[in-house]
């Protein structure tokens, strides 16, 4: 959904968690459905380079997009795997 008066909202947008938790900080999946919505291509890939707990991988996903979600950490990523998996089923 591109804005209707056509300006750009722009590719990098810095937003503070909502919840911080034992495995990583959450944003809203409503913020992550918005940010694809105006800023993501139809069809578009989503990048996460600290996929914590695949909030927007999951966002993008859910809107038809590709994901590529990457963590350092092997646990959160097997987390965030299931929880993929879980909730897309």
């Amino acid at each position: 959904m591109p804005n209707p008066l056509g300006k750009n909202a722009g590719s990098v947008w810095w937003i503070t968690a909502i919840q911080w938790t034992w495995w990583s900080r959450i944003i809203s999946r409503r913020i992550a459905d918005t940010l694809y919505q105006v800023s993501c291509p139809e069809n578009g890939v989503v990048l996460d380079m600290f996929g914590g707990t695949a909030t927007t991988a999951l966002a993008a996903l859910k809107l038809g997009h590709s994901a590529i979600y990457i963590d350092i950490n092997p646990d959160y990523a097997k987390n965030a795997e299931a929880r993929i998996r879980r909730e897309l089923a």
